[in-house]
């Protein structure tokens, strides 16, 4: 009997849909269907009640997936590690701001620890990588957290916080109580973004700003942008030397404005993934 199939009882158990579990398991529901069939052959008793959408595991379903959860935590570890060497494939969403700065030191610790760990990378925004790591199109993201983070079916690991700061044209010099940004005009990030709504609020709030001239979806495009005279910004710098490249000039904000905080989200049905922890545990290296 293959151990994955004890796997995807337990997914089948903990989503309540043999649909949802097959996204969870990377086979069609139909192959969930077939597992779970050849489970209750071997067994001879039934595992769950099909009704709807829907399925409820039987006490015999409830009673095997608890004793075999160790054993197959177990059984995974001894397949997928050789004197700790992990291996196998793992989806992962990041956006474009985290890219330079999580992955050379991500991938970096996994050749270090000398894992055979595939990592499919998937470029995209926050929102959308969370959808698909909900939905089980993706393993893990690095996504920028929402203030208002989905809990319920999902996890988040903090991997920094990144302080906004105003930029302005380098022929422009910003000195409190002598500059008015107000004067001047805006250059916005993409307010459908958690940085767009954030920069905004602040630029609002702090600078009294205008409606932003343009909103862009590139943070070395509004960079740019500020760089060629057309108006300023706040924005993070998650990597100094932006900044430094296109010539603008940086004023640090206050510590008591918000922080764009930048999250690995994973599902919690994962918690129990060596794969996942230990690409947890390079990130925070």
């Amino acid at each position: 009997m293959r151990i994955d199939y004890f796997v995807t009882l337990q997914k089948v158990i903990a989503s309540g849909s043999f649909a949802l579990a097959a996204k969870e398991v990377h086979v069609t529901p139909s192959a969930v269907s077939m597992q779970i069939k050849t489970l209750e052959r071997y067994f001879g008793q039934s595992l769950f009640n099909r009704t709807g959408q829907n399925v409820q595991a039987t006490p015999f379903a409830i009673e095997l997936n608890r004793e075999m959860t160790s054993v197959v935590s177990y059984l995974q570890r001894l397949r997928g590690s050789s004197a700790g060497r992990l291996e196998g494939t793992l989806k992962l969403g990041t956006v474009g701001l985290m890219q330079p700065v999580v992955l050379p030191h991500l991938f970096g610790n996994l050749k270090k620890n000398g894992h055979n760990i595939r990592i499919v990378c998937s470029p995209g925004r926050s929102q959308d990588l969370i959808e698909a790591v909900k939905v089980g199109q993706l393993d893990a993201a690095i996504v920028a957290e929402p203030e208002q983070a989905r809990r319920k079916q999902l996890e988040w690991q903090v991997i920094r916080e990144e302080q906004f700061y105003l930029i302005t044209p380098p022929n422009i010099d910003y000195v409190i109580g002598q500059t008015d940004p107000s004067d001047w005009g805006w250059v916005g990030y993409d307010r459908a973004s958690e940085l767009g709504r954030l920069s905004k609020r602040i630029a609002e709030s702090t600078f009294n700003a205008s409606p932003p001239l343009i909103e862009l979806q590139s943070l070395p495009a509004v960079i740019s942008m500020v760089a060629s005279g057309f108006g300023m910004a706040v924005v993070v710098l998650p990597e100094a030397t932006m900044a430094n490249h296109y010539g603008v000039n940086v004023y640090p904000l206050s510590d008591e404005k918000p922080r764009l905080r930048f999250s690995l989200v994973t599902r919690k049905l994962e918690k129990d993934s060596a794969l996942i922890d230990e690409i947890k545990r390079c990130i925070a290296r």
